[in-house]
């Protein structure tokens, strides 16, 4: 087992494809991370990427010739203060928030970084879209345990464009500037790992998600219509990315405002703005059935 394995906090990778700071900043600057937008500077006298602080650690990555690593850690001169914050009752949760947050920004970039590598199309899709403004973004209410599935995806404005309402299993998903019905979802109930039929005028089959495990993370897989389709990324803390045909169609993050708390969802590619929001209000049903277990 290799410290990738061990510790959430480090990640490393061979720098297989000879990218240097500056190279690999260009393809970091154009991807929506949840931890906001990196910028070049310093750490131990050595340039890095780093991304902007969470609480008192940041998450940052350093490119040297043979390989990259990302890393977590404790901002300069606040290392005694978290230390306090581990025997202080009042502090330990927050300390605890912020570290399990920032690890989950260490996978994040990690991700990217990996598809960079392998010279994956999407990363360069969706920095493209980002760069050109091409993306739409709509928000979805987390939403709160309760016998019933209940969802509004808003605009910006609070304006519902979609919705869905269903128990026990199943639920529907309305268009609602014409209150069209665009799918219907039924949960395969007695099953060892979560699986979702999607239905097309309440009985055409259409597609099928089922999540899976890897050895670092839960992934949803499946297909819809001809389309094959993967979501990927941390789901326990919300932020994740929906791939079709290796493509990246869409990315969910949480996000704070003044009304509510809130699911970001960037619609990366406009032509699948149904499947996105379908398929993230999937996530939030399995999430919530996750937390609830």
């Amino acid at each position: 087992m290799g410290l990738n394995d061990m510790m959430s906090g480090y990640k490393k990778v061979k720098n297989k494809t000879g990218l240097t700071t500056q190279t690999l900043f260009d393809y970091f600057k154009n991807v929506n991370f949840s931890l906001g937008s990196p910028e070049i500077g310093k750490v131990k006298k050595k340039e890095a990427i780093v991304f902007p602080p969470i609480g008192k650690y940041t998450v940052y990555a350093i490119v040297v010739p043979k390989s990259i690593s990302v890393t977590r850690a404790i901002l300069k001169g606040t290392g005694a203060a978290v230390a306090e914050g581990l025997f202080d009752a009042t502090l330990t949760d927050k300390v605890s928030a912020d570290m399990a947050k920032a690890d989950r920004g260490v996978e994040e970039v990690f991700d990217v970084l990996t598809q960079i590598l392998e010279g994956n199309p999407t990363v360069v899709n969706h920095a493209t879209a980002a760069a050109s403004g091409e993306v739409e973004h709509l928000f979805m209410r987390q939403k709160i345990l309760s016998l019933a599935d209940r969802y509004k995806i808003m605009d910006d404005d609070q304006n519902i464009l979609y919705s869905a309402v269903g128990g026990r299993g199943s639920f529907s998903i309305r268009r609602n500037e014409d209150d069209e019905i665009i799918y219907t979802v039924k949960r395969k109930m007695l099953s060892l790992t979560p699986e979702y039929t999607l239905l097309r005028d309440k009985k055409e089959k259409v597609g099928q998600l089922k999540k899976k495990m890897t050895l670092t993370k839960a992934q949803v897989f499946g297909w819809v219509d001809d389309l094959d389709i993967l979501i990927k990324g941390d789901l326990s803390g919300y932020n994740f990315s929906i791939f079709a045909d290796d493509n990246i169609i869409g990315n969910i993050t949480t996000k704070q405002f003044s009304w509510a708390d809130c699911y970001d969802i960037e619609i990366v590619d406009t032509t699948r703005k149904d499947l996105v929001v379908t398929i993230a209000i999937i996530c939030d049903n399995l999430i919530a059935s996750m937390n609830k277990d």
